[in-house]
């Protein structure tokens, strides 16, 4: 029991140590996080995280409890990018 307590405390000293360094790529994002860095509300930043096959996995760090690995999250949001600038198919004709 004693070391499960200290492996809690430990845990818990780590998440502190990282939310300092809140946008460093080794960071745990909160949903927060991701809406702010991506520029989405948290609810367009929820549906969009659920939809996406390709959006990077949650760490659980517990019951209820989801983070993202901020380097994860900026790969993922700048190859979304890239994918958008690209044209796809012909050009429209206007009448």
């Amino acid at each position: 029991m004693h070391s499960e307590n200290t492996l809690i405390d430990r845990i818990g000293e780590l998440v502190s140590v990282l939310r300092l360094n809140r946008f460093g790529d080794d960071a745990l994002w909160t949903l927060s996080d991701v809406a702010e860095y991506l520029r989405y509300s948290e609810d367009h930043a929820r549906r969009a995280i659920h939809k996406s096959a390709t959006f990077p996995k949650p760490v659980r760090i517990s019951e209820g409890g989801r983070r993202w690995i901020a380097r994860e999250v900026k790969e993922w949001g700048e190859q979304t990018r890239s994918l958008a600038t690209h044209k796809v198919g012909r050009p429209r004709k206007f009448v």
